[in-house]
């Protein structure tokens, strides 16, 4: 009896011990859970149109108590990331109690750009808490206006599509107009594209240094000269997006892509056409007159 006390004194024994165990652990993980905040750093992107997304990283760095400003790219855990492709990264993270001071890098290393050229700061003064913190790079700092002026010969060009950097294209007003509101963190080149209808399409490029900008760009017309079609009293011009046309009789006037789609028809008269054509994309066509004894083609760029 003495054995079996023993044994079953040992295995409630080891029954108290295993519990005790249990309980300090998921103590233990509950003290942990509960000594921390959640922390969400999101940094906004959407002015500097330097930054590639498809080439450039954001890094996170602060006086973190077990890693007191990790070196920017020595580990993904400090990555900024933006899934839904909005130029604001974002970073998740738990934190104890404490302030904080950290800042945000551009690529890898040291060397590489501080975004802000600033250090931030925050406090986590409670537990079991979501901090969110919106940030944009230098935000002491004014933003600029770059100011697009387009013009022809015969005015303002509305509706002329500049294509500046990462931004979205826009589209100048009945003033030939168009404004984008930016800011660098250091002097840069950028560069940008106008095309319009009608027009021969520009680009260039300039150096930011911390001010408005107006650019003045002229497109030159689209303009051929009259061509006459072999064969035929039959003569074309190009101006601005129209068709003129001249022909010695009525016609159908169809006019075909490059792959045989018929994208535009009207009829022809005896004498002077014009046909506005100015919704059809920049590239090769072809027109295409017909009376019902007669068909006449011919290729034709439009710019």
């Amino acid at each position: 009896m003495k054995t079996v006390f023993q044994i079953k004194y040992l295995s409630d024994t080891k029954t108290l011990g295993l519990i005790i165990c249990v309980i300090l652990i998921l103590s233990f993980k509950n003290n942990s859970a509960q000594n921390t905040s959640n922390v969400i750093f999101n940094f906004d992107v959407s002015y500097f149109p330097f930054f590639n997304p498809e080439e450039d990283t954001i890094y996170l760095s602060a006086d973190f108590p077990e890693n007191n400003w990790p070196v920017p790219g020595s580990s993904e855990v400090f990555m900024l990331t933006d899934p839904d492709e909005d130029r604001i990264y974002s970073l998740s993270l738990e934190l104890e109690i404490g302030d904080y001071s950290y800042g945000y890098w551009y690529n890898s290393g040291w060397d590489c750009s501080d975004l802000d050229y600033i250090i931030r700061f925050f406090s986590v003064s409670e537990i079991n808490q979501t901090i969110e913190l919106n940030d944009e790079p230098m935000s002491y700092m004014c933003y600029y206006l770059i100011n697009f002026h387009v013009h022809s010969d015969d005015g303002p060009i509305e509706n002329a599509a500049v294509d500046f950097e990462q931004f979205e294209t826009k589209y100048t007003d009945n003033n030939g107009e168009v404004t984008y509101q930016i800011s660098y963190a250091y002097e840069c080149n950028v560069e940008y594209a106008i095309s319009a209808n009608g027009y021969y399409p520009v680009s260039g490029n300039f150096e930011t240094s911390f001010c408005d900008y107006d650019i003045f760009e002229y497109l030159s017309m689209v303009r051929t000269s009259v061509i006459n079609i072999p064969n035929s009293e039959i003569s074309y011009e190009l101006i601005k997006g129209n068709l003129y046309v001249n022909s010695d009789k009525n016609y159908i006037f169809k006019i075909y892509n490059v792959i045989g789609n018929l994208v535009y028809q009207s009829e022809a008269k005896t004498g002077s056409n014009t046909f506005n054509i100015n919704h059809l994309n920049s590239g090769c066509y072809i027109f295409e007159l017909t009376n019902g004894t007669q068909r006449i083609t011919e290729k034709f760029i439009l710019h």
